[in-house]
Order: C-alpha cells, then structure tokens, then sequence
C-alpha cells in the first residue's frame, strides 16, 4: 500500500493512518480560528505526514492559493501566530470567495537548542492565544514531539485550554543528540539568531533613576538569601528494571536532560571530547551532571521510584546550584537548575519540608535571570515567575513551624515587586505590594538584627520610589522612618559599609524632601547624613559607594546655595564645597572606570561647571582677574565635557549642557571683552562652532 511507504512500521501503521485521517478532517472542515496539536517524536515520519498533509490538501486548492501553508518556526521570534499572521498580510487572498489558509508550523523540537530566554518568549507567546487569535480566519496544527507538548501543558496552560484537537502519532524517537530533517518541503534558509544572553559574569546591576539635576538612587539590598548547597547522595545499586508499563514522565523532564546534555555537548567540544559519546558512554565520565542524567535515565524505567528519582533531580540541582553560588550565573546554569527544583517539588508533594528553601531558590534564580540581559518583556516575565514561585511556596509553608522561612520567602517577594515596578504598567501597584511584603516579613525578622535591618532598608528604598510617583512627602517621610529604624540596629564598628549605606539613603530622603517643604533644614539634614556616609563609604573600601556620596554632597551643597546667594561669604563657601565634592567624585570614578558608580558622571561635570560659573561671575567677590578667569574655564571645561558625553547618550541633556556652554561664553566675553570671547572659543572644539556662532551673534 502506498500508505504503509509513507508512514511507520507496519505495527503502528494502523493506529498512524487512522489518526492522520482525523487529522485531515479536522483541516478541511475549513473552521475558523482552530488550534490543532499534533504529537509525533520521529521528526522523519513528522516531515512525511506533514508533506502529505500538505499534498492531500493541494487538491482543494482554489485557484494558486493554497488550503495549507507549512512555515518553520521562525528562532529569532519563535511566535507562531505573530508568524501567520505576517504571511497572511504577505499573501492576503484574491477574493472573497477565496478561503483563508489553513497553517502548520514545524520546528518547535529545534527551541531545544536555543537560549532559555526564547524557550521562555515561545511559551510566553502561546498563553496570550486567546486575543492573538482574535480577528483571524485561519486555524493553526502546531506540530510538537512529546517534551514540548508536555512543557505547553505545564506552562502554557492557557494555550492548552484553548486547543481544538490533540492528534498522537506513533514512532521510535529520534535520537536526542542528532536531529534527523526532510529538505524537500521547507525553507532551508539559515535562521538569524538575536545575541546570546550574557550571564557568565553573574548578576548585572541596573541603571539608578536620575534624580534631578544629579541626586544618585538610595541603596538597595536585595537578599539572595541562598542556602547551603544539599549533599548529593551516594550513589546506590540500581536493581534490573522489572517487565512494568513505562513510568508516564512528568511535564519539563525530557527537557531537562535535553538542557544537560546540549550544554555539556558545548563543554566537550570546546575540550575535544564528549562528541558523539552516548549515555552509556557519557556514564563512565566524570561529568557529574551526566552521571546523574544517566541515574535518573535508569531509574525511570521503573515503577514506585518516585523518592529516588526525587533525590537525584534534587543532586542535579544541588549541583548547579552550587555553581551559580561560586559565580557562574550564566543564564544555562540558572534555567537548569530551575528545572531540576521544579521536578523535585512536583514529585515529593505540597506537605515536603523541601518547599521552603526549594521554592525560594527558584524564586531568586528567576529573579537572577531577568538581571542577566534580555529585553523589557522578558525581564517582566522572568520577575513575573519569581513573583508566582514565591507565592505558591507561602501557600504551602506553615507559619507557625516555619517563621524563618516564610519571613526570608515574603521579603524576597517584596524585593521583586520593588525591582518590577519601574517596568510595568502600574508601578505604584507593584510597590504597594513590594511595601505590604517588606512589612509582613518585618514581625518575623526581629529575631535575627541584621536581617531585620535588611528588611527596614528595603521597605524605606520602597516608600523612596513610591514618592517619585504618588504622595512625595508622605511617602519620603515613610523612607526616613524606615531607614532610621533600619540604622538602629547597625553597629558601626561591625558593619561600616552598612552604616554609610543607611546615611547615604537618608541623606538622598532628605534631599527629595527639601523639594517639597522645609528646603534649608532639610538640605542641611541631608549634607549631615552624607557626610557620616563619607567617613564609612571611602575610597579605599567602597570606591564605587564613596564616589556616589561624593557626588550627592556636592548637589547637597549646590542646593544650599541657591538658597544662601544673600549671603555671600557663606554662599561662596558652599559653592566651593560643591566644588570639591564633585572633583572627588569625578576623581574616584576615573579611577575605577570602567566600573559603574550609581550616578550620571556627565551631569556631575555639568554641575561641576555651574559651581565655577557662579565663582566666576560673583559681583561682589574681589577675586582678582586671574581668579575669575580661571573659575571660567574650569565652568567651559566641565560643560564642554557634559555635550561630549551626553552627545552619545542622551540628546536633550546635550542641548541643555550647549545652552551653558553659550552662557558660559557669554560670561567671558562680559567680563574680558573681545579678548576673553576669542580665548573661549579657541576652547570649543571646531563641530560645536556652527551651533554656536549663529546664537552667539543674535544676542
């Protein structure tokens, strides 16, 4: 039969062409908006039935355009509906009469290989089926091999609601380290891959929000709080599997090892083994983590193993998770371990002591992946499933046995609303809840100092952000209270570091509060609070931190005298206070360069020059010509140096910094005539000219 060519061997043929029928049907029915899933492991027996299914089709085929389009999954957006609908508006149908096609994607098994961040960005785009579809008159067969479709049950629960029809076929497996593809029906086009996520250098830190003109964030703490890492059993002698139905695997397993052995596949050719080995092979190495797959591999040919099957992916896990804790964050080393977490939690049940610490390194694993790169979107997701892991493990923890763990786990949920909420769409939601977390952990911290200073910290950085969107005052006068409380329980001579941080947080609430209500006392509340940082926050233990507060002293310093211009003496002393904190930031940073320090160096520079601008031009100073002079250079130096920066980055500062640069001129030109004009343009480099000529002769 030309059938039995076509399909699998002989013994599954039966049950494949019945379910291939079925499947046929359910196409040219000419539905709208369907969502067919068909399953099938050998990717050779997928592309003939596929290829059939398109041919078969053909036959309906109302004049060129066709009843079936086969597209692949495109990797650098795997989104399959996003996919059809850019070949429908490529390709939109001659006429009314004309019907729209129906659509089947191949290459979901290829996902396997790909960073976690699109494996995640896939499952992602299938839970918003719903209003994707909205609109369409096509339906969609996704085809799958079994991992996937489990993977799509298990995190896509939304797309998997929502299907249609879920069509099996039979077939040995392909090989899980060869991947076996027909040329004839599919575009073999090579596939651009967007970059890979850094993560090999462990967590990044994110941008501060400038406050203006140059106030550097408050300091956050985000607690990892990761355990100890779990000894990994002994290995045991594993009796000979007994003749049982097969174990049905739980959703994410196969993935899992598919994660395993493509990374140590990369390990090996980067050393010139490993290549082509198999698992038996791959079991007499000493790889620890494919000594474990090949444990888990033996053990789940047996029935009643769920304990030890538990405990290997619990070694698994144990295994990354150690690494991650020596450093190497890579986005790979994080997605693993999740996995082997999650496998754990499924198979020892919702009453295991293990949910705790488990569930809270899942957490901060995903909280650690969305500090690792990508875009906007897939940080939000990645803190989305922290956010959800955190909540499940409070479900299942019993308070009153576990206050430690569940204290830990909800100031870990606090600190991830905090860390969405300038991403999101409703950032005051977010740190509300980040707020009612910290203060729900707080009860429970008491008996550990540190910790519940920790927790102070973060709830007063909490209310801090919450004031740059709703309530300032009430919300900074929160921040004070809370990082007060926080400064009571930090020994300065124990912890030095944690003392400047406090001030320095105090010192930039003070600061936003005197934008709001009593500016001189509290500016001068927030020169005392940076200066006691700066005494802990030196050069020399903390460059980085000392830089920052260095930096917020001297914008401290320039508010004060902008409120003191009456009174000159005073007024010029805070100005040349300004002065020298700026130059030491700028210093310091110059030192550690290319290391971030927390604030916008170029706005410091732009400071930097205003302090010397208003020295330089003081009516009622006696500096001496030479002085006035001097302050206006050092005024052009540091604006000129602001344009330079803020050119590459950000073109409205840049405007802003070229208007100074034109008072500035101006300035030499009042004080020093013709002469003094001549000498600050010699200054300007020659590009900026044609910007400032033309402005320069309208006044």
């Amino acid at each position: 039969m030309i059938l039995a060519k076509d399909f699998a061997s002989a013994n599954s043929l039966g049950y494949n062409r019945e379910t291939y029928e079925k499947l046929k049907l359910a196409l040219t029915l000419g539905l709208r908006r369907q969502i067919f899933l068909a399953v099938c492991d050998n990717l050779r027996l997928r592309n003939r039935l596929a290829a059939r299914l398109k041919a078969d089709m053909a036959s309906e085929t109302v004049g060129n355009y066709p009843r079936l389009v086969s597209l692949k999954l495109n990797l650098a957006e795997p989104s399959p509906i996003a996919q059809l609908r850019q070949w429908l508006d490529k390709h939109p149908p001659p006429g009314l009469e004309v019907p729209f096609p129906s659509f089947q994607i191949l290459g979901v098994e290829r996902l396997t290989r790909c960073p976690t961040s699109l494996q995640w960005f896939f499952l992602n785009e299938l839970r918003k089926v719903e209003s994707s579809m909205l609109g369409l008159e096509s339906s969609l067969l996704l085809w799958l091999p079994r991992p996937w479709s489990h993977s799509i049950q298990q995190s896509a629960p939304e797309f998997w609601r929502y299907r249609t029809g879920l069509f099996e076929f039979e077939g040995e497996p392909t090989p899980m380290m060869t991947v076996v593809e027909d040329a004839q029906e599919f575009d073999r086009s090579p596939v651009k891959m967007p970059p890979q996520w850094q993560g090999q250098n462990g967590t990044k830190e994110t941008k501060d929000r400038q406050i203006a003109p140059n106030i550097s964030s408050v300091d956050r703490e985000f607690e990892r709080e990761i355990p100890e890492g779990r000894a990994i059993p002994q290995e045991r002698a594993i009796p000979a599997p007994p003749r049982a139905k097969p174990r049905q695997k739980l959703p994410g397993e196969e993935e899992l090892i598919e994660l395993v052995l493509a990374q140590g596949q990369d390990k090996g050719q980067d050393k010139g083994q490993y290549t082509g080995q198999d698992l038996e092979d791959i079991a007499t190495s000493d790889f620890l983590p494919r000594q474990i797959i090949q444990q888990i591999e033996q053990l789940q040919e047996q029935p009643n193993i769920e304990a030890d099957l538990a405990d290997a992916y619990l070694s698994l896990g144990n295994f990354y998770r150690d690494a991650i804790s020596a450093g190497n964050s890579s986005v790979e080393n994080l997605a693993i371990a999740i996995r082997a977490y999650e496998l754990v939690l499924q198979l020892v049940g919702e009453e295991s002591s293990l949910w705790g610490d488990l569930a809270n390194d899942i957490g901060n694993f995903y909280w650690m992946i969305s500090r690792s790169g990508g875009n906007s979107q897939e940080r939000i997701l990645f803190l989305e499933q922290a956010i959800k892991t955190y909540q499940d493990a409070l479900d299942k923890i019993d308070l009153e046995q576990r206050p430690d763990a569940w204290a830990t786990i909800t100031n870990n949920l606090g600190t991830v609303y905090s860390e969405l909420a300038p991403q999101s769409q409703n950032p005051t939601d977010n740190l509300q809840q980040s707020i009612l977390a910290y203060r729900q952990a707080l009860p429970y911290r008491k008996a550990d100092p540190r910790a519940y200073a920790s927790t102070q910290n973060n709830l007063g950085t909490a209310y801090w952000n919450l004031a740059q969107y709703a309530q300032p005052e009430a919300n900074l006068k929160q921040a004070l209270a809370a990082y007060k409380e926080s400064l009571s329980f930090y020994d300065p001579e124990l912890y030095p570091l944690d003392y400047g941080m406090i001030h320095n947080n105090l010192g930039t609430a003070y600061w936003n509060l005197s934008q709001y209500e009593d500016g001189q006392e509290n500016l001068m509340l927030a020169l005392s609070a940076y200066q006691v940082a700066a005494m802990y926050r030196t050069p020399q233990t903390a460059p980085a931190a000392s830089a920052a507060t260095q930096n917020n002293l001297g914008t401290a310093y320039l508010h004060l005298a902008d409120r003191c211009v009456e009174e000159t003496a005073l007024w010029i002393q805070l100005l040349n206070e300004a002065i020298a904190a700026y130059t030491t930031a700028l210093k310091v940073a110059a030192q550690i360069h290319p290391t971030p320090v927390g604030f916008d160096i170029f706005a410091a520079h732009n400071n930097l020059g205003l302090a010397y601008y208003h020295l330089g031009t003081a009516i009622d100073t006696e500096a001496e010509e030479n002085g006035r002079r001097s302050h206006l250079e050092a005024a052009l130096s540091h604006h000129l140096e602001a344009v330079r920066g803020w050119q590459q980055e950000q073109e409205n500062f840049s405007e802003n910094a070229l208007g100074y640069v034109l008072q500035t001129i101006r300035a030499f030109y009042a004080q020093f005539g013709v002469e003094g004009q001549s000498l600050a343009l010699s200054r300007v480099p020659g590009h900026l000219l044609p910007d400032i000529l033309p402005r320069l002769s309208r006044l």
